[in-house]
């Protein structure tokens, strides 16, 4: 072969190459999740450096992760997205029974609870029992709009299922309702209110950055916990989503989950050691799951 030929082809297969590389980049795999998940520093964009092939999108929808995929099969643009992450069990139960989504797998667990400032609430303070918080607390607390929020969806469920509060009662207790979590934390830091409705993986966020901030989770019994899941959207499956997941499910990324995400990875995974002497309920239960004709009727009686 002379030398010239040879050359030609190196050259023809350098342009093939970089063509399939550009061509390549410009396949994204789109992924819902909530807009949290994208925050500066956290698990969406460390896992965007090491895949520049996948690119996140937050809800813009009014109702969250379910509502905008709602909303996308009316627009029959359902397409546009290849997988969601961060449906909780509630709604990603909803999803499945709408045919919005495939069988997903869980990518990350959370317990709730209610964090409190002990500078403007002292210990000897605290309320025992759901009853005594309703009671006694109304209007300092900081909760998330069950309507917008999946974490705020925990609040109404925690209140119809699992601490014997009437939905009128749950109504009363919080000063302020937002619409996400990171805004309520935003006014939780700033002190709007002495406690809050959140993750009990909150806490350990100020443990590990070594924060001088005092705060503590509320030790009430019957909290809640839940697990969100990630899933390829209806008729989407394929091997290029299966082994996206897969990497989603892995151990480098679900090792990341515990201080980037500050929530519980869905694998068995070692915790860091700023965990340790974190309250985590004993006794916390899965939500039960209601159908989407029942939590609307909740909801439509919270708007009210």
């Amino acid at each position: 072969m002379s030398c010239s030929l040879y050359l030609k082809k190196i050259f023809i297969f350098f342009i093939l190459f970089s063509y399939l590389k550009i061509s390549w980049g410009k396949e994204k795999i789109k992924i819902l999740t909530y807009s949290s998940f994208m925050d500066k520093g956290g698990l969406g964009e460390w896992i965007q450096q090491q895949r520049p092939d996948i690119e996140f999108q937050s809800s813009k929808d009014f109702s969250g992760i379910l509502g905008e995929l709602r909303k996308l099969k009316r627009q029959n643009k359902l397409s546009s997205i290849d997988l969601v992450l961060g449906l909780n069990e509630i709604n990603y139960k909803s999803a499945l029974q709408e045919k919005l989504i495939e069988q997903g797998v869980p990518f990350e667990k959370s317990g709730y609870t209610i964090l409190v400032n002990k500078k403007l609430l002292k210990e000897e303070q605290w309320p025992r029992s759901w009853k005594e918080l309703a009671e006694k607390f109304s209007k300092k607390i900081l909760v998330q709009d069950p309507r917008t929020s999946e974490i705020g969806l925990a609040w109404l469920l925690n209140a119809k299922d699992l601490s014997n509060l009437s939905l009128a009662e749950a109504k009363k207790i919080p000063l302020k309702v937002f619409p996400k979590w990171s805004s309520s934390f935003g006014a939780f830091e700033n002190e709007m209110a002495p406690m809050i409705w959140t993750y009990t993986t909150s806490l350990a966020y100020y443990r590990c950055h070594n924060s001088d901030k005092n705060y503590a989770n509320l030790p009430l019994p019957n909290y809640p916990f839940d697990t969100n899941y990630v899933a390829a959207t209806s008729g989407k499956p394929n091997e290029t989503l299966v082994q996206t997941i897969k990497y989603l499910s892995s151990k480098d990324v679900q090792e990341k989950i515990w201080q980037k995400n500050w929530m519980f990875p869905a694998s068995n995974s070692q915790a860091p050691s700023c965990y340790k002497n974190i309250f985590i309920p004993r006794n916390a239960k899965a939500l039960r799951f209601y159908n989407s004709s029942q939590i609307l009727g909740w909801l439509d009686e919270w708007s009210l």
